[in-house]
């Protein structure tokens, strides 16, 4: 098996907001990828291999780790820590509650019985494969030692890494064979192949019900019956434990060589269904693939956690961080709710000024529609008065008909008389139009002389000037006042 030391792996454009890292430390290696994990398009932007020098310690670790993360231009974006199958103990078990908080406490206070460490020693997390109508809950515990948890923090911790995520690499690898087999619904058994050490998951409809892993010999002619011995416990554990059906298919991943040795193996001498996923395989950039292919390492469980989101029950951080990490999400659920109370009411506050304005815009224009027709009303209040003056007139000796007389004689041609209000022994009014201001004048001049007028004052009460199609004409009106 080949592995090619300080690989640069990497096509710089991504959707920052959209991408993950994922980190895998061994005694001799160490992994980075970053992957882009948005809707349909899940892809590999970069990869970052270094092997480490026996001996090295942590510190210089971090340094090596924070030089791979500039290269892939890490900027505070999510990031998983993979914790090997090797160091991690899991169990499958059947719990009385499909409460997650009390299935927290339950895996806590059974870790001891697995481990033998002081429950506070350890650090555990689950996840809930199934649940039953009576509210039983199957569920995969997971438990690992606190000073394994801590090494890989403070590692982290010092490479400037923020609020990482440290998820057993069993269930990245079953991500990375469910998303091959995405509408497999019967068990599927997938085996990672990574140097020396051998990863076996069993996935049913993208749920973990198994996990193991066990380490090879170096000497290539012991590989078959180490491998066949290894992979029968595998199984027998598998139905003792779970108690699951015979798997329908088995995909076998890792390095090009191994995963020949091993499918050859699977299909000759125990006649299985067989699926191989080489790094050829892995959803990444094509500038990648040429790259992927050539590197002796398994990338399986870093692209299955790096390309699928993980649910936080699985994340092994110590309870105080979890506390800690649980209370600053509850605080955003709460800021998010209050501000989204905020919005509501604005929201509100806004349409209902919105109608306010809308009413008081309807309230103005019916305020100028009334005036409109005020304005539109005159003419009948004077024909009203008209009609109320004739029938008056009609009781009394009909002296205006002396006024219109003398109106017609003196009316000059230029003059357009519109209307004649009488009043009986008060006063007369005249209204017209003129094309000039001085027909107006002359026409006062000869009502002065006219013998009818001669008992009325004579005064111009307006006159105003505008603007018509046909040209400028002049409105004005006449008040004759007897003395």
């Amino acid at each position: 098996m080949r592995l090619f030391i300080g690989m640069k792996i990497n096509f710089i454009a991504h959707n920052r907001k959209k991408t993950v890292f994922v980190c895998q430390l061994s005694d001799t290696v160490l992994k980075v990828i970053k992957c882009l994990r948005t809707g349909i398009k899940k892809q590999v932007l970069g990869v970052e291999v270094e092997k480490l020098p026996p001996g090295i310690d942590d510190k210089n670790i971090s340094v090596r780790l924070g030089i791979l993360l500039k290269k892939l231009s890490y900027n505070n974006d999510p990031f998983i820590i993979v914790l090997a199958r090797q160091n991690v103990t899991c169990r499958y078990l059947k719990v009385p509650t499909h409460i997650p908080a009390e299935i927290e406490k339950i895996v806590g206070l059974q870790a001891s019985r697995y481990l033998p460490y002081p429950s506070e020693e350890l650090v555990t997390g689950f996840e809930v494969v199934s649940v039953d109508k009576t509210g039983y809950s199957d569920i995969n515990a997971i438990i690992v030692h606190k000073n394994v948890v801590e090494r890989l923090l403070n590692i982290a911790a010092a490479s400037n890494i923020r609020k990482p995520s440290l998820i057993l690499s069993s269930f990245g690898l079953c991500n990375f064979a469910y998303y091959f087999n995405p509408k497999e619904t019967s068990p599927i058994m997938a085996i990672d192949l990574d140097k020396n050490f051998v990863e076996i998951v069993v996935v049913s409809c993208g749920k973990m019900f198994f996990s193991r892993s066990f380490q090879m010999p170096e000497q290539e002619d012991k590989w078959q019956n180490v491998f066949a011995e290894e992979f029968n416990k595998s199984k027998s554990a598998y139905f003792k434990e779970v108690g699951g059906s015979e798997p329908v298919k088995y995909i076998v991943s890792g390095t090009k060589d191994s995963i020949f040795a091993v499918s050859g193996y699977l299909k000759e001498a125990l006649n299985l269904n067989v699926q191989q996923i080489s790094n050829i395989d892995i959803p990444a950039q094509p500038a990648l693939i040429n790259d992927l292919s050539l590197m002796g390492i398994s990338l399986s469980s870093l692209v299955g956690l790096g390309i699928n989101e993980i649910p936080q029950s699985i994340n092994l951080l110590p309870k105080a961080l979890k506390d800690k990490a649980r209370k600053a999400l509850e605080l955003s659920d709460r800021i998010k709710l209050t501000l989204g109370i905020l919005a509501i009411v604005f929201i509100f506050s806004l349409g209902l000024a919105k109608n306010i304005n809308n009413k008081t815009i309807y309230l103005q224009k019916l305020k100028a529609e009334l005036a409109k027709i005020s304005n539109e009303a005159k003419p009948l209040e004077e024909i009203d008065k008209r009609f109320k003056l004739l029938e008056g007139r009609s009781r009394i000796k009909m002296s205006s008909l002396d006024l219109l007389y003398e109106l017609s004689q003196n009316l000059p041609e230029s003059v357009n008389l519109l209307s004649f209000t009488y009043e009986e022994g008060n006063q007369a009014v005249l209204r017209g139009q003129s094309k000039d201001l001085n027909s107006v004048f002359n026409f006062m001049n000869k009502l002065e002389k006219a013998p009818v007028f001669k008992q009325f004052n004579i005064k111009l009460r307006y006159v105003t000037q505008k603007k018509l199609q046909s040209g400028d004409v002049v409105d004005f009106e006449i008040i004759c006042a007897k003395y």
